[in-house]
């Protein structure tokens, strides 16, 4: 008689459930940090604006390497390393080039205003209040023009004259320093203390330092003169001429 081998045998199951589990990737969620990253980044190109919104490219950096910290301590559960490299490189990028750009015309515009500086000390050298005149005028006011007609043009008649003193008061005493002192004069040209753009314009203060032999109307041996210069853009450069002066400037103790 025979037998069934296999009329006894149970049947095995097998358990696929575990091998299908590890086939399903894990579900990470994008970190917040590395959204913030970006966006701060893409809003610090205000920066060519104002460099004041390059704060909002330091903000893009840091959250940038919170995200990339979060990721690393916790890499089952959050992604987007990439956004925040990208938020990282946008941020480096606007607030780099803002201030590289912005110093470079901070530095092109001193340079350009101690070239002018050291024209206005000759003018004050000269004694003559028709050459001090002259660069109060505009370049096209003054263009093809001697100092001489300028100042004319200027202060003609004896009301404008006195209009003339009147608003630049410290252009008057300036000059009449200069003639108290004549050869005894010393005058210092001592650099761009401030600058700004005023969209073509680009506007600058100047110091300098003025130095005579001491009198009832001047008791200070060495006293200074802020002047007021406005430059226009013309072929690569600037054209300069003066808003105001300031003599004598009293210093802060």
């Amino acid at each position: 008689m025979a037998i069934d081998s296999q009329s006894g045998a149970k049947p095995v199951a097998h358990d696929d459930s575990g091998l299908i589990d590890n086939e399903i990737p894990a579900y990470r969620a994008l970190t917040p940090l590395a959204v913030l990253s970006l966006v701060f980044g893409i809003v610090s190109v205000l920066t060519f604006t104002e460099l004041g919104f390059s704060l909002f490219g330091v903000a893009g950096i840091l959250f940038g390497v919170l995200a990339h910290r979060k990721i690393r301590a916790f890499p089952e559960l959050y992604t987007g390393d990439k956004l925040a490299n990208a938020g990282i490189a946008v941020s480096l990028m606007f607030v780099l080039c803002a201030w590289t750009i912005t110093l470079m015309q901070g530095w092109m515009i001193t340079r350009a205003a101690d070239k002018f500086g050291e024209q206005y000390v000759k003018a004050i050298k000269s004694g003559s209040f028709d050459e001090l005149a002259y660069y109060q005028a505009t370049p096209d006011q003054r263009k093809g023009k001697t100092a001489q007609k300028v100042a004319s043009e200027m202060m003609e008649g004896v009301r404008a004259q006195r209009e003339f003193e009147m608003i630049h008061v410290g252009l008057t005493h300036l000059f009449e320093r200069v003639k108290t002192a004549k050869d005894q004069l010393k005058i210092d040209y001592e650099g761009v203390t401030n600058h700004a753009s005023d969209g073509l314009q680009v506007k600058a203060i100047q110091r300098f330092a003025v130095t005579g032999p001491v009198t009832k109307d001047f008791p200070e041996a060495t006293q200074y003169a802020r002047v007021f210069i406005t430059g226009l853009p013309k072929n690569n450069e600037y054209e300069w001429f003066v808003t105001s002066v300031d003599f004598p400037v009293v210093e802060k103790k």
